[in-house]
């Protein structure tokens, strides 16, 4: 190889990884990453507790954590203002319709896991995806 070749072949890839770092959104209380490559958002409570949700391989989750204490569990479902889903189509419906004043709690095994997460900023962050968005991440 020659050295223009080298050096366009170096910087296209310079520029290719460019690309695919984008900044992580912001969406009032919840923040992440909605792209090609990348569906994980979350959103932090006062307490530090974490809820994310995750879209990939044909599936939706939702983890509760708390970062201080390295502590990380799968949500059998999830509660909004008191109306509780199943994790899956339903529920990504129901979460993208919320408002911002609602509450969304995390259940695991049909039980409350404490905390409480407000939804402000979340119907900004789903509003242009369907559930066919979060399946084929």
């Amino acid at each position: 190889m020659n050295i223009r070749t080298v050096f366009f072949l170096c910087s296209s890839l310079t520029a290719t990884a460019a690309q695919a770092v984008t900044p992580e959104q912001q969406w009032g209380d919840w923040y992440g990453y909605i792209n090609a490559m990348e569906f994980e958002i979350s959103t932090d409570n006062t307490t530090g507790e974490r809820l994310t949700l995750t879209c990939s391989d044909e599936h939706m989750t939702l983890s509760y954590s708390v970062p201080a204490k390295d502590y990380r569990a799968s949500a059998t479902g999830i509660s909004i203002n008191g109306t509780s889903y199943a994790t899956g189509e339903t529920a990504f419906i129901a979460l993208k319709n919320t408002n911002d004043q609602q509450q969304i709690e995390i259940t695991m095994k049909d039980k409350p896991l404490p905390g409480t997460f407000k939804t402000a900023g979340l119907r900004e962050a789903l509003n242009d995806l369907s559930w066919q968005d979060c399946i084929t991440h």
